[in-house]
């Protein structure tokens, strides 16, 4: 969605009551295959699109829980009342707040789509597109 000019993405959880903005350009968009991400979500990988904190919105937040996951220094914010998984507190690793796209509620611009595949070594169903494809991260190997 756009508002005035300005890209916007916008997500809400199952019941309504958390939710957020993305507000302009994202830093950088993703399917993440990891571990964590496969869990939090309860898909085969999320696709997000991450943000510099100042712009991102939260809507909410009362209704918002933490939780950060054993051996992981990146906390996940979850609504307290349908239990969606609204997004991931990157800002300790990456200065960024990570919005899973799935919560948005129609079509959304490409600028927002994932643009390649993080922690695909971690994967656990092969995906056959013709995005990057990292190990970890974008500054590390490409996966095979």
């Amino acid at each position: 969605a756009c508002g005035g000019g300005v890209p916007r993405l916008e997500g809400r959880c199952h019941c309504g009551a958390v939710g957020w903005e993305g507000v302009g350009e994202p830093a950088v968009t993703f399917y993440c295959h990891c571990s964590l991400c496969r869990r939090s979500g309860g898909a085969a990988f999320v696709a997000a699109a991450a943000f510099k904190p100042e712009n991102v919105v939260f809507h909410g937040e009362a209704d918002m829980r933490e939780y950060t996951p054993p051996n992981s220094r990146v906390p996940r914010r979850y609504c307290k009342k349908c239990g969606s998984y609204v997004a991931e507190d990157a800002r300790p690793v990456l200065g960024l707040f990570a919005l899973p796209i799935g919560l948005c509620s129609g079509p959304i611009d490409d600028k927002f789509k994932p643009r390649q595949h993080i922690f695909y070594d971690s994967r656990i169903v092969d995906v056959g597109d013709d995005l990057p494809k990292w190990v970890t991260m974008p500054d590390g190997p490409r996966a095979a």
